[in-house]
């Protein structure tokens, strides 16, 4: 469920990245679409923010693994695959601008959400 608080919404003083109506805050650890909190797990910021700062660049699991906790891939693909998969609900379901999208034995992109 989204919520919109006026306390937990990111402010000038946070470290924040903004990309179309997602906002990511930083210090909190916090996702939000429109102001509306997305209420993301840790390992979810984790790799949404990695996400988000690879805009539109392709990246193999690997690679999204190691920018996101910065160590070699120790889960097994499919529960990586699940974490990305959730990730992609929340932010379908904040109606995000961005979606992550996936290129058969490729690897991952987010991107701008088709029209």
């Amino acid at each position: 469920m989204r919520t919109k608080t006026q306390q937990s919404a990111p402010d000038a003083k946070s470290d924040t990245l903004t990309v179309g109506n997602l906002t990511i805050d930083k210090t909190a650890g916090r996702a939000y679409v429109d102001g509306f909190d997305l209420s993301i797990t840790k390992a979810e910021f984790d790799l949404l923010n990695t996400f988000a700062l690879n805009e539109g660049k392709t990246m193999n699991m690997e690679e999204i693994y190691d920018k996101s906790w910065k160590l070699p891939m120790v889960l097994d693909k499919r529960s990586l695959q699940r974490r990305i998969s959730e990730v992609r609900t929340k932010l379908s379901d904040g109606n995000c601008s961005h979606t992550i999208n996936n290129t058969y034995g490729v690897g991952y992109c987010f991107e701008q959400r088709g029209e």
